[in-house]
């Protein structure tokens, strides 16, 4: 969960002290106003870039739920052509980056935008929008009322990420039962639902003709047979044209009964939990 926070940066993680627990050393690196990384992202950003209030604003739309290039413009208040030079140059130091539909062309209009730094993420959603109550001694509030109802979901983003990495790591090996050579997320429309809902996939792998769906959750309860079943319905909207197809899921708390014993008697499917990622 830490991970959530620092990110990958030695720099960061050095901060952290393992004898203290999460909300110790969030605290401690984070939400107080003499922290070290209290101030740390608007510091970089004035280092490597001219007018960093206009790029801290488009982090912030980001940050607040602006994913495509029109809808930042308009949270920013910027031209969009100009708009779109800043996320160019904020996708070019890695602060963001671009996210397009897994089998669609680098150009789709699906393209969306996200915070792929996690120390930049978890600063402009934690700390940039509650500066005020921080500096007013307020810090238990933030934690108890901003952070701590919603880390959970936060982290869902984060655990995709590791997951990801998980299997690249695995794929390097030859040890999944498809050698992938391109993997990424999906999402699109359901046109099988009443509504044509819009569906995810959160991880979709290619090797040839062969492919691998794998849907990660960072709850607090096992994993059920339904997130299977929806798997495996979403995969046909990913496409129908496969040869060999696998089923992966990730979990954070384990599975259920019915998913443990579809596992066992459908080789198709596999399952990690963290112990698996963390061996």
């Amino acid at each position: 969960m830490l991970y959530g926070a620092y990110g990958g940066t030695p720099l960061y993680l050095r901060q952290v002290d393992p004898r203290l627990s999460l909300k110790e050393n969030i605290e401690n690196s984070f939400l107080r106003p003499t922290a070290y990384l209290y101030e740390e992202p608007l510091l970089l950003l004035r280092q490597e870039v001219q007018e960093p209030g206009v790029y801290s604003a488009i982090i912030e739309a980001i940050a607040g739920g602006a994913s495509r290039a029109n809808e930042i413009a308009t949270k920013t208040g910027e031209p969009a052509a100009k708009c779109l030079k800043y996320i160019a140059s904020l996708c070019e130091l890695g602060i963001i980056d671009r996210q397009t539909p897994f089998g669609e062309k680098t150009s789709s209009r699906k393209s969306i935008y996200r915070i792929s730094d996690f120390m930049f993420r978890f600063w402009y959603r934690y700390v940039s929008g509650n500066k005020t109550l921080l500096e007013t001694d307020a810090m238990e509030l933030v934690w108890k009322r901003k952070i701590e109802p919603d880390y959970s979901h936060y982290m869902g983003l984060v655990f995709e990420q590791a997951c990801r990495e998980y299997l690249l790591r695995k794929n390097s090996r030859g040890e999944l039962p498809i050698l992938f050579t391109e993997i990424g997320s999906w999402w699109g429309t359901d046109r099988n639902s009443p509504e044509h809902a819009q569906a995810e996939v959160d991880l979709v792998a290619r090797g040839e003709g062969d492919y691998l769906f794998c849907e990660c959750k960072w709850r607090n309860q096992p994993l059920d047979y339904t997130v299977l079943e929806k798997l495996r319905h979403r995969a046909d909207l990913v496409t129908r044209q496969r040869e060999k197809t696998w089923f992966a899921l990730f979990s954070k708390t384990g599975f259920t009964d019915a998913v443990l014993r579809e596992a066992e008697k459908d080789e198709s499917v596999l399952l990690f939990d963290l112990k698996d990622m963390m061996a």
